[in-house]
């Protein structure tokens, strides 16, 4: 049996096209709150504090996204990041919301026999591996592209309609 338990989900704030906005809504059964530089939906009693539906919608249609889900007794925290192209994680984290590493792997690289700055840069690695750097949301902005002629196009009122328009997340400002 699944546990209900709280999620956060949090996307690009940008404009997107009709069909997918009410798409998004419809999976989360509910509204995107609208916050300075992000959308955000929170679930009490979201499934496991996943929202699997919408994270797979949204990964199909290249919209980056973090969510966030509580632990509870035995099981972790989670923070999955999603950003195309770069990464798509699901981190454990400690009940404070950090991601850790255990003793035992830093044990291992300390009683290495090696110079102190190739332990330095293992001890690098596992940081790397455990909490990977990656952009933030409020870095990305929205293109639209047509599906049929895949040039990308700042969002349009008028082509609001158009079932074959999809978004192009990128990075920065977009000109």
């Amino acid at each position: 049996m699944a546990d209900l338990m709280q999620g956060t989900i949090e996307i690009v704030k940008g404009r997107y096209p009709k069909r997918i906005w009410e798409r998004m809504n419809s999976l989360i059964g509910g509204h995107f709150e609208e916050f300075e530089n992000v959308y955000q939906f929170e679930d009490a009693e979201a499934i496991n504090g996943e929202f699997s539906d919408l994270e797979e919608f949204l990964i199909e249609q290249g919209i980056p996204f973090d969510r966030k889900s509580v632990g509870f007794c035995e099981i972790q925290p989670e923070h999955r990041i999603f950003r195309p192209g770069i990464i798509d994680r699901v981190l454990i984290q400690n009940n404070a919301g950090e991601t850790y590493i255990t003793t035992d792997f830093l044990r291992l690289v300390l009683q290495q026999q090696i110079p102190a700055e190739e332990m330095v840069i293992l001890i690098q690695a596992m940081v790397d591996k455990a909490d990977p750097t990656y952009p933030d949301l409020m870095n990305y902005r929205f293109l639209w592209v047509s599906n049929e002629s895949n040039e990308p196009f700042f969002p349009e009122e008028s082509k609001e309609e158009d079932g074959n328009i999809r978004v192009l997340a990128v990075i920065g400002d977009v000109t």
